[in-house]
């Protein structure tokens, strides 16, 4: 699937999944590897096609939704993948989960539309697109 993206950017703010992203992705000429908080990603407005976040939500700060509205160009998508805010076996605790419903409810005030859902067992995936003004 690599072969069809021109460039993959991988990021996290923690420095044990980037060191773990750069062992499993070494040698993957199309991939960049990126240290840097969710609140202010290193990208110029509207750079980004498609930005695919997962098991993530509740770890970001205030201000992501605008962030990922920033980046995005106008015929952009944004992917979240994310858990049910149900109990699991393994995962975040339900406490701190956020519900498909708190995700719609959020990215809507940042001008996102809901355009697709889908149940994957334990998670939900939600794809969005910036809302036409």
């Amino acid at each position: 699937m690599l072969n069809l993206i021109k460039k993959l950017y991988c990021i996290d703010v923690s420095e044990e999944a980037i060191a773990a992203m750069h062992t499993n992705l070494a040698g993957l000429r199309n991939v960049r590897i990126i240290k840097a908080s969710s609140d202010t990603l290193p990208f110029k407005d509207g750079s980004m096609d498609i930005v695919f976040a997962a098991n993530s939500f509740h770890d970001v700060p205030a201000g992501y939704e605008k962030e990922i509205s920033r980046i995005l160009n106008k015929n952009g998508r944004f992917v979240d993948l994310d858990w049910k805010k149900e109990d699991t076996t393994f995962g975040p605790p339900v406490s701190i989960r956020f519900s498909e419903e708190d995700v719609v409810r959020k990215l809507k005030k940042q001008n996102f539309r809901l355009i697709k859902r889908q149940e994957i067992g334990t998670h939900y995936m939600l794809i969005f697109s910036k809302a036409e003004n």
